[in-house]
């Protein structure tokens, strides 16, 4: 089996990316050693090069199953015009805060109504270098607001997968719960806007400020089937978000959490009543 070495940034990574996890799932590596090889040789870095290599094993079996490139679309450009429309709504993040069915909330009081029954949480106060854990909701109560990432979605293990590097991957992570929409381009009033827009056609129960330049959507899509999710994705991809947070054990701005040297990842919106089902 020959493999051309990863290219530089901006010339194929992701391509190789995908194309590298398919081969090595041919010959019949297993997703561990398969995640390891990428990690290892990647020319990217961060979370970006975390994402694609887990969207990468998440959806190269899929498409050697069904021997088809259809099963893994590319994600869509922006649609300018559909962009300005979303927008038309006004919206931004004062009203956000204004509409918020409940305000000034902290990481320990909302964090039990978004993941109820204590399942097991990933939180970090770092991801590069990675400094954080797998335990149950409960425990991170205490600690939750000094918490800079979190993944949206309750993990099944504690256990680092064989010869894997973390406890936060794809193996590790249960069903999907909550697609967060977040998005580095625009203002923070524009990813509002697009926030609720997006609210039309699923719930958005909470979004969160990165401290920084963005908004966090967090929409409960627990009941709809994964093809309905994709869709919906694909829609606000085509707005402007970001496609890396499809990607199940993808870590997220810690609601009400802290990020060092800028403060309080605030709670702008949340909604628990959101919670009750998807649309």
């Amino acid at each position: 089996m020959i493999i051309t070495p990863c290219p530089a940034e901006g010339r194929g990574v992701n391509r190789w990316t995908f194309k590298t996890a398919c081969r090595l799932f041919r010959a019949g590596w297993n997703e561990d050693d398969v995640r390891d090889y990428l990690d290892q040789n990647t020319t990217r870095a961060g979370l970006l090069a975390d994402a694609e290599i887990e969207r990468a094993i998440e959806r190269a079996p899929q498409w050697i199953k069904q021997g088809s490139a259809s099963s893994c679309k590319k994600w869509p450009a922006i649609d300018r015009v559909e962009r300005q429309k979303a927008l038309s709504n006004g919206v931004g993040v004062e009203e956000l805060r204004r509409i918020s069915p409940q305000k000034q909330e902290r990481a320990d009081q909302v964090l039990p109504i978004l993941f109820p029954g204590n399942p097991l949480i990933w939180a970090a106060r770092s991801v590069r270098p990675e400094i954080g854990d797998t335990l149950p909701l409960r425990q991170w109560l205490p600690v939750a607001g000094m918490q800079q990432f979190i993944v949206p979605n309750p993990m099944i293990s504690r256990d680092i997968p064989h010869n894997g590097k973390s406890k936060r991957c794809l193996t590790n992570t249960g069903p999907r719960v909550y697609l967060v929409v977040e998005s580095d381009s625009g203002t923070a009033d524009e990813q509002a806007g697009i926030l609720w827009h997006l609210a039309r056609f699923a719930r958005l129960v909470m979004a969160v400020h990165s401290a920084s330049k963005s908004v966090h959507g967090w929409f409960h899509v627990a009941e709809r089937p994964e093809e309905e999710n994709r869709d919906f994705m694909e829609y606000a991809v085509s707005l402007g978000a970001d496609p890396a947070t499809w990607v199940k054990c993808q870590p997220v701005r810690m609601p009400g959490g802290h990020r060092p040297s800028k403060g309080k990842q605030e709670i702008l919106f949340f909604n628990p009543a959101a919670i009750g089902g998807a649309r």
